[in-house]
């Protein structure tokens, strides 16, 4: 179901959501409200950034740009 969803995607919105955990992925394919938006509420954004910054630095490790540590914290201060 996935790899038929990412078919039908530009190269750049593939290349991000192929980037994200088959978790966050589904959030974005949940049921949607009844004007066919994304329910943003029901995606954990604060968890998504942590793990998309970590992603990113463990590329830049990986390429000597980057040497530090990271240890990312997320709070859910709610929505709406």
């Amino acid at each position: 179901e996935l790899k038929l969803i990412e078919s039908m995607m530009t190269e750049a919105t593939r290349a991000t959501f192929s980037s994200m955990s088959v978790g966050f992925q589904k959030q974005f394919l949940e049921d949607r409200d009844p004007h066919g938006n994304v329910q943003v509420a029901h995606i954990e954004c604060e968890k998504l950034l942590v793990a998309m910054v970590e992603h990113e630095l463990k590329q830049r490790k990986k390429a000597g740009t980057f040497s530090g540590k990271f240890s990312g914290i997320s709070h859910y201060m709610g929505y709406e």
